[in-house]
């Protein structure tokens, strides 16, 4: 094993591609991760020279493989190296129709990794130098092995980060961001918003929680619709803040102006917000503050 491959363990999985096309001699080295059906390119190293298609690879059919790849482990303990051109154009047509008469595929290389007992995805290797006095099967089984083990961390990550009803950031991420900007030595304008739902308590007792479910998930639709989905935060029951910090203020002032045009439309959620401009990160609590502030004077407003 050459000295890079030893140095795998420890690196991002940008890098760690990277550093295994290196070592291999390969023109591209992609993660494909998989959804059910359907697999997507999530990660590409290609050496220079060598076009990118990883735009295009991002709704492969696996039932359009001739290779099925949840057998994979019936091939080289847990991986494939297909070595015949006709072969990989047959099994994989997708793929190939993705790179055009200018990219000829020779040789392929491929682990699955699996998260649970069931396939997630798998690393391909793409014109490695079968000249090379490395073992590939082993080096490429155990960086799947490594690139698995960091999906599932960022899932992991996701399913703790995420809000199970609406699928919004949740208030993890939210006390995060604002305990970076109070520590971070830089300091950038940030764009605030705090909302609060009307009436949820009465759709709660009334219709009954399904209501109510609805109605929050309409509300952090039409929130992500003005501001981008980034950027909102569930950080209760019914109140949703933003923490915009790409936009400029006019940016900004114009997502709040669409965002209280599109209440007015017909069917949707009743929300009080309060808006406010933060010029400096370093305050951006006091700027919630004042933000939550506004709101419930709106809400007070409301309920008169």
């Amino acid at each position: 094993m050459s000295k890079g491959l030893c140095e795998l363990y420890g690196l991002p999985v940008a890098e760690l591609k990277q550093l295994l096309g290196q070592d291999l001699e390969a023109d591209r080295v992609t993660l494909m991760e998989i959804h059910g059906d359907v697999a997507r390119s999530t990660h590409s190293w290609q050496r220079p020279g060598v076009a990118e298609f990883s735009a295009k690879q991002q709704a492969i059919s696996l039932a359009k493989a001739t290779v099925s790849l949840s057998k994979l482990d019936l091939f080289n303990e847990d991986s494939l190296f297909l070595t015949d051109p006709q072969a990989i154009a047959a099994s994989f047509p997708q793929i190939l129709a993705c790179y055009g008469d200018d990219y000829q595929l020779n040789n392929g290389l491929l682990a699955p990794f699996y998260e649970r007992g069931e396939l997630r995805g798998l690393v391909a290797v793409e014109n490695l130098n079968p000249a090379l006095n490395l073992d590939f099967n082993d080096l490429i089984e155990l960086t799947a092995d490594f690139v698995g083990a960091k999906v599932a961390g960022k899932n992991l990550k996701e399913q703790r980060d995420t809000d199970v009803l609406t699928k919004l950031n949740d208030r993890h991420p939210y006390l995060a961001k604002l305990n970076f900007y109070q520590k971070s030595q830089t300091s950038r304008t940030v764009g605030v918003a705090f909302m609060d739902l009307n009436g949820l308590k009465k759709a709660n007792d009334e219709p009954g929680h399904d209501a109510g479910d609805k109605i929050l998930i309409a509300a952090g639709n039409l929130i992500s619709q003005a501001f981008g989905r980034d950027y909102v935060y569930r950080v209760g029951g019914d109140e949703f803040v933003v923490l915009d910090d790409q936009s400029s203020r006019t940016e900004f002032e114009s997502h709040c102006a669409a965002f209280e045009k599109a209440l007015t439309q017909p069917a949707s959620p009743s929300i009080s917000i309060g808006a406010e401009w933060c010029p400096d990160s370093h305050y951006l609590r006091e700027a919630v503050e004042r933000a939550d502030r506004k709101m419930r004077r709106q809400k007070k407003d409301f309920y008169k």
